[in-house]
């Protein structure tokens, strides 16, 4: 008796222990935190109506630059192939990407021509992103073909730009995204019909603009519990997902940071995810081509990406999880809760955090009101399909929004000049500057001449099949 007693008595000691270490190994494991990096990927369409050509990208990029076109792609033009590669040379990466259409027209141009930057050849590019795509790995996001300021647009403009970077992004990419990255990060509630309308699942928007979150208290458990998951929004019958921008981390990877910064402010975001139900979903966003994002052989691609990578493989940080946002969305976890978001941007590069860098000078208010009359004018233009197709692209042109944010007539003249080729595509006669009572005509003129007498036809919109 004595013997079989000890057994047991070995038994439910060694059961006691094993259930205790259990315990305590659940008890120690963390709930994991889901990282999604974005990059954002634009260039503006520097001359209107100048076609894709050596002519074009050794020009200046304003009347008031030293600098060419050509140099700008120079100095950031291997970045736009860099997240594809990271993808496709790393099977742990994840990322998510979005380009706009003015600038696969003028990298498209240049793959076919042989150029290269810091030793990265354009050439091949769509290959890459579709490669990446396919792995499951690589999330494109649609945003508006030229760039506009969505909030400040119209609903059928918002559908002609939409429209056309969809298309676009199926026939350089095969994909058609669901996710929207809203040009600037400008968001409004009232453009949830647009995108709803367009088949958009889910928009980003930045976290500051949480209705009724405080965010002057960086980590606090309110603000990581709002700003760290996906909610609802709603506008009339319209409802989406919308994704916050965390935005001090957007800001960091704007600026500059390394591996060990950013995984010491995931452990300290940590503490507050508890919830394995709805674990935290930090997303990071920001320009994928400025500041040193354009240094080759170190910056963000091949020395803060790369070694973040390294990082991540280590068995001390698998609680840190890459995704894409939409595999997030679709595996993890998947919003119920409906927030408030408040008008605004995300207020990087020296631009306010309201939308009042593009709509709030003497200066943009005329250009806006050059946008209102030209769209009138074309609406009720009798011309062929043909000629208001093209109209119709020029139009879009014209609301990028570059052309506002610097606020100065060397850049509205670019807007000027786009409207100006949509009325003429349609066959009606460009604007005199009189109208606005606004001396920038000349500084067209001084660009492309004047363009009724020296541009006698529209030059068309880049075929999205070539």
């Amino acid at each position: 008796m004595t013997g079989k007693f000890a057994k047991s008595c070995a038994k439910v000691l060694a059961c006691i222990t094993l259930a205790f270490f259990a315990a305590t190994a659940k008890a120690d494991e963390k709930v994991p935190i889901y990282l999604a990096f974005i990059l954002h990927m634009h260039q503006p369409i520097y001359s209107p109506g100048t076609p894709m050509s050596w002519d074009y990208f050794n020009a200046p990029t304003d009347p008031g630059s030293s600098t060419s076109v050509r140099q700008v792609y120079d100095d950031a033009g291997f970045c736009y192939r860099r997240p594809a590669t990271i993808v496709n040379s790393h099977p742990n990466a994840k990322l998510t990407v979005h380009f706009t259409g003015s600038l696969i027209e003028q990298l498209d141009w240049l793959g076919k021509n042989g150029y290269s930057s810091k030793g990265t050849d354009i050439a091949g590019i769509w290959d890459d992103y579709r490669a990446a795509i396919k792995s499951g790995r690589l999330e494109m996001l649609v945003g508006g073909y030229y760039h506009p300021i969505y909030p400040l647009i119209t609903q059928e403009d918002a559908h002609l730009q939409l429209s056309k970077m969809l298309a676009a992004d199926q026939t350089y990419f095969g994909t058609q995204p669901t996710g929207f990255f809203p040009p600037e990060i400008a968001f409004d509630e009232s453009i949830i019909p647009w995108l709803k309308d367009a088949g958009i699942k889910w928009s980003l928007f930045d976290s500051f603009h949480i209705v009724g979150l405080p965010n002057t208290s960086k980590w606090s458990k309110e603000y990581t519990q709002a700003a760290f998951r996906p909610h609802l929004a709603q506008s009339g019958d319209a409802k989406i997902i919308m994704v916050p921008r965390e935005h001090w981390l957007g800001q960091n990877q704007s600026d500059g940071f390394d591996p060990n910064y950013l995984i010491g402010e995931l452990a300290k975001i940590e503490q507050y995810n508890t919830d394995p139900a709805k674990p935290f979903l930090v997303v990071i966003a920001s320009d994928g081509d400025n500041g040193w994002m354009r240094q080759s052989g170190g910056g963000y691609y091949d020395w803060f990406m790369t070694g973040l990578l390294d990082q991540l493989n280590q068995p001390q940080n698998s609680w840190i999880k890459m995704t894409t946002v939409s595999d997030y969305l679709n595996n993890v976890y998947t919003p119920s809760d409906t927030i408030s978001v408040e008008r605004g941007s995300w207020g990087v590069g020296g631009a306010h955090i309201d939308l009042s860098t593009w709509d709030s000078s003497d200066l943009h208010k005329q250009m806006w009101a050059r946008v209102a009359q030209v769209r009138q004018q074309l609406q009720n233009a009798k011309a062929s399909d043909a000629q208001m197709q093209a109209a119709w692209n020029y139009f879009a042109m014209g609301e990028t929004s570059c052309y506002w944010y610097w606020n100065n007539t060397n850049w509205a003249q670019k807007s000027y000049a786009a409207l100006n080729l949509a009325l003429q595509a349609a066959g009606l006669q460009p604007m005199p500057s009189a109208t606005l009572n606004f001396p920038v005509e000349e500084k067209v003129q001084s660009i492309a001449g004047d363009i009724g007498a020296t541009l006698p036809q529209a030059i068309p919109p880049v075929p999205l099949n070539q």
